[in-house]
């Protein structure tokens, strides 16, 4: 991980409590109560604020409003609005402005007051003339939210057998992390649900009926509510009041309907192999996944297309309670907050995706898993049966970058400079005598078997053998602390070398790491050279 970029970190937060605000507040002072108290949590002020980006949702033309609202005069306004992935493409953009100097600390702010509005958002109708082509050939047929996502599900049950058993899972696993989160326990009494407690997949499939194969304890919430996060960059995350979580990858999508389509496909499939590609890890180290749960297919769709789990076979991998934030090692806790089935879903839910992941690698959650260091939050916009955004980021938490790097090798050594000039082209290079074919390694001026002095340089093809490890717990420099628990390990080159390295790529080295397995080369690359580390085939 030495290689991500840590331009920019989020470094303040704040959701609104109430879910049911009975219209004393408007969705601006919710934005703006929000944003004062995520500078307040960062140690800023609204002086440091150059930066705003804003969805519209409290009102029309809000590019013109929102800063007046708040008092500000920034050099970057984005009003990008896809709908509940708004949150995560603002987090992309302001690292992109932040890393582009055009700005220092950034302010994401949301507000709805959709309960108390009584808005009908998940069985409200799509009837009526539409301005707009493609809605104007469906709006005829009745379509309701739900309806579109139920489809996907009917389509996922028909292509890959998933049941709705499988699907439950995901709804039980939510309302035990919104059962430790005190808030949203208080908001499911607030919007009067009805015996609040953690549930069972029997009481997610015996629920009643909303849009077949979808069942009530399978769709959200309708609840009021918002959030504020501060983002900042390198040099300000330095000196804020918490830890940065940084922001290391991002992605963004579309997709729509296209004859011959597959519509359990997402636009995930397109955003999440772009944002884990550039945070340099990979689903399996994913310690947290806030994925946008308007639905209960939803999330199944979702955990698929990011690749945690082959296509068809996200029913099979949910079962078990493998999700639970207490089940670290089968996999990503997922919405531990509760997410939006059981904790809070204003109508455009992303921005809490972002807070509860920091919470977690900040150590604050109510459901929190222990040592978490990466998250991943995947906003939704729109429809997944149609049309639909997604906007992937992957957070990790840790030290600031200038007092976390890797420890280098000194590439201008006499004996070892060979070595290290060939990584620069990602080249893992070995010594063999001309005389005896004797193997050499480390690098040296003599052969070890016949002393001579004839030795070439030759290529290995980076496969190679744990010959032993040991898991490491404690460590005295901040690369390392960042990391723990790591493996180190010597590895038996297949054309004979020995060499010391890190195994990565493993979620658990306690668990995955073994005497005998077979590893691949990958690098880790830096100015100067490369770094060769191994990962289990």
């Amino acid at each position: 991980m030495a290689g991500q970029s840590r331009t920019a970190a989020i470094v303040g937060i704040h959701e609104y409590p109430s879910r049911d605000v009975e219209g004393t507040v408007s969705p601006l002072q919710i934005k703006a109560e929000s944003a004062a108290r995520a500078l307040a949590d960062a140690g800023l002020t609204w002086q440091d604020v150059d930066a705003v980006y804003d969805a519209g949702e409290a009102g029309p033309m809000t590019g013109f409003t929102i800063s007046e609202y708040f008092g500000l005069k920034p050099n970057v306004i984005d009003t990008t609005n896809v709908g509940g992935s708004s949150y995560e493409y603002h987090a992309a953009h302001a690292r992109r402005d932040i890393a582009a100097g055009k700005a220092r600390v950034a302010l994401l702010t949301y507000g709805s007051t959709a309960h108390s509005n009584a808005m009908a958002i998940g069985v409200g109708g799509r009837g009526g003339p539409s301005m707009e082509p493609a809605g104007n050939m469906e709006s005829f047929a009745g379509m309701t939210l739900v309806a579109n996502y139920a489809m996907v599900a009917h389509r996922h049950m028909h292509q890959y057998g998933t049941t709705s058993e499988q699907l439950a899972e995901i709804s039980v696993a939510t309302r035990l992390h919104a059962m430790r989160n005190p808030e949203a326990v208080a908001a499911m009494k607030a919007l009067e649900f009805l015996d609040i407690r953690e549930t069972t997949i029997a009481d997610v499939v015996n629920s009643r009926m909303i849009a077949d194969p979808l069942h009530l304890l399978e769709c959200c919430m309708i609840s009021d509510g918002g959030g504020a996060v501060v983002i900042a960059a390198a040099d300000v995350a330095r000196d804020c009041a918490k830890k940065p979580v940084w922001i290391l990858g991002t992605g963004e999508a579309t997709k729509y309907p296209e004859i011959g389509g597959d519509i359990t496909v997402s636009a995930a499939a397109q955003s999440g192999p772009v944002a884990f590609a550039e945070a340099g890890v990979k689903p399996s180290e994913i310690d947290i996944a806030m994925i946008y749960d308007s639905f209960s297919i939803t999330v199944l769709t979702l955990l698929e297309d990011l690749g945690f789990c082959p296509k068809g076979e996200g029913g099979r991998w949910v079962e078990g309670g493998r999700l639970r934030f207490d089940r670290p090692k089968d996999g990503p806790a997922l919405n531990t907050d509760g997410g939006g089935l059981s904790s809070n879903h204003p109508g455009m839910r992303g921005i809490f995706l972002l807070l509860e992941a920091t919470r977690q690698l900040r150590g604050e959650s109510t459901a929190q898993v222990a040592g978490a260091k990466l998250a991943v939050a995947h906003g939704n916009g729109g429809h997944l049966g149609s049309r639909h955004c997604a906007g992937t980021v992957i957070l990790g938490g840790g030290l600031i970058m200038a007092e976390a790097k890797r420890p280098l090798p000194n590439p201008a050594e006499f004996d070892t400079r060979q070595f290290w000039a060939a990584t620069r082209a990602q080249k893992l290079t070995y010594q063999q005598c001309d005389d005896c074919d004797t193997v050499v390694f480390h690098p040296r001026r003599h052969c070890t078997g016949c002393l001579g002095n004839s030795l070439t340089w030759r290529t290995a093809s980076g496969k190679g053998t744990i010959y032993t490890y040991s898991v490491v717990r404690q460590s005295y420099h901040p690369f390392f602390r960042m990391t723990l628990p790591y493996a180190v390990a010597w590895i038996d080159l297949d054309e004979g070398p020995r060499m010391l390295s890190n195994v990565v790529g493993v979620k658990d080295p306690l668990k995955d790491v073994k005497i005998g397995a077979r590893v691949q080369l990958e690098w880790e690359v830096h100015e100067e050279l490369s770094i060769p580390l191994f990962r289990p085939v």
